[in-house]
């Protein structure tokens, strides 16, 4: 490699610490040890960028973006003081870092998240004193894909990109659509590097400075973040920096608040997963992935032990939005595609919405579902039955329904919808009642019960 090449050394323990709970030695130790390794090489490699100060092990984890911003801020300032007790200048150190954030399919939030980064580490280092731009990579998040229908993935990174160019990332880097599934076929590869090039080359996207500038909503947006991740950054720093705040375990207890917050949204569909909650499909949608043994190239990574007792602390795992949703539907598979009869109540006009509802809803869990009028159901074919239909159809007819499916012979007998009745229902034999709103992992769980 020729001399003053860019380099780019990406060193990072404390996400590695973060990520994984344990470190070979005192952390403090291998952040020294990098610090001064990266100073022998900031001579000869004067372009070269030293650490990554990445917060994206938060966001993977499920945090907040106020909660990956401030983690990144913090590392950015343990690294920076590493590097000047290694004798680099203070300007020289922040300018050897780079900051690392996810962007994903929530294209605002994550533009207004990059945006945000500058402002705070324009502040940060100025009240060390020096005036040293910003980098920033930015990476599609691992979290939003899914192994479900994995073609959306496709539009997942291609708004991931879009907000990452559009926010002002230095270093844009897309995943390809099928990593969740396993190792990526030179097609898949092919598709990530070839949006990239789309949002670059033809949609412009960097020839405009911050063209969200003066928006209102995406300024406030960006303002409080802002806030939220600098009262974050100062939290930590009282806790007496990153690594005391990990050990303590504070931070990591806020984002795992946080990442049950998500949890709960996505449960209950008020945070909607195309694909997988909202519109599944489920004919296979299976893709090619590359199939390689690792054996005849894979070598024991040597464990780096540094003097002292091993670091520790409550690790901050990675999590996919999609994942609770993925095992209901690996279920269905195991139990050989559960299928469920729609009764239907009144005319069309009458159940349509809720049979529509029921089908979807259904089918987020692997369960394919047919209809037909509850009076034509004489013998359970299925041992799960969902009536649909009209609340006044559920006050004149719901009980009188209820009472003959179970009498066929129905396990599980479900109401869609919320019906003022409901206690007269459920003493007529319904078990649940499925709706817009209700935790729908745990009710789709309790379905599948019955066809074990």
């Amino acid at each position: 490699m020729a001399p003053h090449a860019p380099l780019a050394f990406h060193m990072d323990p404390l996400s590695a610490l973060a990520q994984s709970g344990a470190s070979p030695g005192p952390v403090e130790s291998h952040i020294i040890l990098a610090a001064q390794t990266g100073a022998r090489w900031a001579v000869p490699y004067a372009r070269a960028s030293l650490f990554l100060a990445s917060g994206r092990v938060v966001h993977e984890a499920g945090g907040s973006e106020g909660q990956e911003l401030g983690f990144a801020l913090a590392t950015a300032l343990t690294y920076a003081k590493a590097l000047v007790r290694a004798g680099l200048p203070l300007a020289d150190a922040f300018g050897r870092i780079v900051l690392g954030l996810s962007t994903d399919e929530t294209y605002f939030y994550s533009l207004a998240k990059v945006r945000a980064a500058r402002i705070l580490w324009s502040r940060m280092t100025g009240a060390c004193g020096v005036t040293v731009e910003a980098r920033i990579e930015a990476r599609s998040s691992a979290r939003m894909l899914s192994q479900l229908d994995p073609w959306v993935n496709l539009l997942r990174l291609t708004a991931a990109g879009f907000a990452a160019g559009v926010g002002g990332a230095d270093v844009v880097t897309l995943a390809p659509f099928t990593e969740p599934l396993g190792r990526s076929t030179v097609f898949a590869r092919r598709q990530a590097r070839n949006t990239q090039l789309v949002l670059m080359e033809e949609a412009q996207l960097g020839r405009v400075a911050d063209p969200a500038a003066g928006a209102w909503y995406l300024e406030t947006l960006t303002d409080q973040m802002a806030r939220s991740a600098w009262a974050v950054f100062q939290k930590i720093e009282t806790a007496g920096g990153l690594i005391a705040a990990l050990s303590a375990g504070g931070l990591q207890s806020e984002v795992l608040s946080v990442r049950q917050k998500r949890a709960a949204d996505i449960a209950t569909r008020k945070a909607g997963l195309i694909g997988v909650t909202e519109f599944p499909i489920l004919t296979d949608a299976r893709v090619e992935l590359d199939e390689v043994d690792p054996s005849a190239f894979a070598k024991p990574s040597p464990r780096v032990q540094m003097p002292g007792p091993d670091g520790h602390c409550s690790p901050l795992p990675a999590w996919r939005a999609a994942e609770a949703f993925e095992a209901l539907r690996a279920r269905a598979v195991a139990l050989g595609g559960p299928q469920a009869i729609l009764a239907t109540l009144g005319p069309v006009k009458d159940h349509a919405a809720r049979l529509g509802f029921s089908t979807n809803a259904l089918a987020a869990a692997g369960i394919a579902a047919t209809s037909r009028a509850a009076t034509d159901i004489t013998l359970a074919e299925h041992p799960l039955v969902v009536i649909c239909g009209a609340d006044e159809a559920y006050l004149t007819e719901g009980e009188s329904a209820a009472r003959a499916l179970k009498a066929a012979g129905a396990r599980r007998v479900v109401i869609a919808g919320r019906p003022s009745n409901s206690e007269a229902l459920s003493a007529a034999g319904v078990d649940s009642f499925i709706f817009a709103g209700c935790d729908l992992q745990a009710a789709l769980a309790s379905a599948l019960e019955v066809f074990a």
